[in-house]
C-alpha cells in the first residue's frame, strides 16, 4: 500500500530543510527568517528558505528576464 502522507519536509529542498532544521533551534534565525520571507511574500516557502539558506541578505528574487528587464546582466 502506498503511503501519500507526506510531512512538509517531503517537498523542501536540501538546503530549505536544512534551514528549517537550524530555525526550529535559533529563535534569532527564526526571526530574521520571518523577516526575509516577508520581502520575497510572493514565493513559497521551499524558494523562501532554499534562498534564505543560501542569500538572507537578498531584497527580492526575480527569473532571468525580470533581471533582464530592469537592466542587469546576469
Amino acid at each position: 500500500m502506498n503511503n501519500t502522507n507526506r510531512t512538509p519536509i517531503d517537498w523542501l529542498s536540501k538546503a530549505g530543510s536544512d534551514m528549517l532544521a537550524g530555525l526550529s533551534r535559533d529563535p534569532a534565525q527564526y526571526a530574521a527568517y520571518l523577516r526575509f520571507q516577508g520581502r520575497i511574500y510572493k514565493h513559497n516557502a521551499n524558494v523562501a528558505l532554499t534562498f534564505f539558506a543560501q542569500r538572507p541578505a537578498a531584497r527580492f528574487i526575480a527569473t532571468r528576464e525580470q533581471w533582464q528587464r530592469q537592466g542587469y546582466t546576469i
